[in-house]
């Protein structure tokens, strides 16, 4: 599926054309006006980027992640539970 052509690897089937430089990927990707899974990608990419960065434990994420569900509880229980009856 990929072709390696000294600095630039093609993705042949899919007409997604990637470039390796030495201090970043350049990735070509067709327009779609849906382009839901690309854009989960990017979200994801950007994600792991910043979390590489951090330097919090897990224990940290895990911690502020409890915290944030009991926020979203709280704040939305009021409409979940009538439904649950």
């Amino acid at each position: 599926m990929f072709k390696k052509l000294k600095k630039i690897m093609i993705a042949t089937a899919s007409n997604i054309l990637i470039k390796r430089e030495p201090d970043k990927f350049i990735l070509e990707v067709p327009y779609s006006e849906n382009n839901e899974i690309l854009e989960r990608i990017i979200d994801y990419l950007e994600g792991y980027l910043i979390l590489s960065k951090s330097k919090a434990t897990e224990k940290d994420i895990d911690d502020i992640s409890e915290e944030i569900n009991r926020s979203w509880w709280e704040k939305n229980k009021k409409f979940i539970t009538p439904a649950l009856s």
